[in-house]
């Protein structure tokens, strides 16, 4: 069944109904759809409903066309007992381009989602969540909100980057969808080259790369199945409340203050205390070769499964949680009091300039900066790529600052790569 070039909000179980799109008349826009009756189109080889089970929304060339730099409002009324959620998006002369409404149950129906077999039967069908609402819903039941598999653990396995177009400029668009209500933001939008986008909800759970790397730079913090320190109280904790999708090692990163460090890099603003950075693990299953890097670290995968329905992250084993990290620019208050806690100061926060993010492959060697679009990830940078070896400063021993790609907005990107 074709829906319309916004039928973004996907149809998800327990009762959660499915969007109504409803095209603003002076746009040349299709039908309205309603998108949740019956129909079986799943044997349809030659379908493309436009709505993505990963979120993302297509955009087709005969449709109007949705940038990054147009308004994204969402509004959540309690309509006959049921919550009716409306993103409203306007392009740049304030016009309504497109209309999309999604219905949620009064009653969280994700909180009936307890044991391991049911969750397990929950992902064995999965839909990502499809308005802010639902997502704070599967959040407060311990269920994510983005995609539910990924085996990237390289950039260049995550990219369709063009080197000659794309690869060294960072868009500077940090576009929103807001509460018309109270203004607050409720969901960062991810977008790709292709110009489709993906909300990426600020009370969901999110673990793929594009998207935790999209929610740090949009929230500036842990989306909450990542919101964990390493040690094993919150590994248990993280492990017993997300099943396998939990992740921990929340805590500051300094770069190259010790000597033991000193084969780090100095990321943007870092090394004059401009802005403070927290990182994470990145609990991919995947880790490089052994004979190329480290063999402490090819172990056993981030997650192992207890065979039991259970999962629990790897820990007393050095290297057990992989080499996989992000560190990113943060709003995480000061408190030395906690164990691990993470540091940041205020200043220069919101400065867009600032506003970062840095993936590792191999435990702080090297680095790919995150370039605020889905596969966008900036060269390759760090201690072996300059010829050291693992963990060591030398022969090179100068100190390494990142690369600082050029800034360029989403819609100028977009426009550059696809000419």
């Amino acid at each position: 069944m074709k829906k319309t070039l916004l039928a973004l909000l996907s149809i998800i179980p327990l009762g959660l109904t499915s969007c109504v799109s409803t095209p603003n008349d002076n746009v040349d826009t299709p039908p309205i759809v309603d998108d949740s009756g019956d129909q079986d189109d799943s044997n349809d080889d030659n379908k493309d409903d436009g709505n993505k089970d990963d979120g993302s929304q297509d955009q087709d060339n005969d449709k109007v066309k949705i940038l990054p730099s147009y308004t994204f409002k969402s509004k959540t009324e309690l309509v006959d007992n049921e919550y009716q959620t409306t993103l409203t998006i306007l392009d740049l002369d304030n016009k309504v381009i497109e209309t999309t409404i999604s219905k949620t149950p009064k009653a969280n129906p994700y909180l009936s989602i307890d044991t391991n077999a049911e969750k397990a039967a929950f992902y064995a069908s999965y839909k990502v969540a499809n308005s802010p609402l639902d997502a704070k819903y599967r959040t407060e039941a311990g269920l994510l909100s983005g995609k539910n598999t990924e085996d990237k653990f390289m950039p260049l396995d995550n990219s369709r980057i063009d080197n000659t177009k794309v690869n060294n400029y960072r868009s500077t668009t940090m576009n929103y969808v807001l509460d018309e209500d109270s203004g607050e933001q409720v969901a960062y939008l991810l977008f790709s080259l292709d110009g489709k986008y993906t909300p990426i909800y600020k009370d969901g759970a999110y673990f793929t790369m594009n998207e935790l790397a999209s929610y740090t730079i949009g929230f500036g913090a842990l989306p909450a199945n990542q919101n964990y320190d390493k040690y094993e109280k919150m590994q248990d904790k993280s492990s017993s409340t997300w099943w396998k999708y939990g992740r921990v090692n929340r805590g500051p990163f300094s770069g190259p203050v010790k000597a033991s460090y000193k084969h780090e890099s100095w990321f943007v603003g870092m090394k004059q205390k401009e802005i403070s950075y927290t990182e994470t693990d990145f609990g991919n299953s995947t880790y490089y070769n052994p004979t190329e890097y480290d063999s402490q670290y090819q172990t056993m995968p981030y997650i192992k499964d207890n065979k039991d329905g259970t999962y629990a992250i790897n820990s007393g084993t050095p290297g057990d949680r992989g080499v996989l990290r992000f560190v990113f620019t943060s709003e995480y208050e000061n408190n030395q009091s906690e164990k691990n806690s993470s540091s940041t100061t205020k200043k220069n926060y919101k400065n867009q300039y600032y506003r970062r993010c840095y993936y590792t492959f191999n435990h702080y060697n090297d680095w790919h900066e995150y370039l605020n679009y889905e596969d966008g990830w900036g060269e390759v940078f760090g201690n072996m790529t300059r010829g050291n070896a693992y963990g060591k400063n030398s022969p090179h021993s100068e100190e390494m600052f990142a690369p600082i790609p050029t800034d360029s907005s989403m819609d100028e990107i977009i426009t550059n790569f696809n000419k």
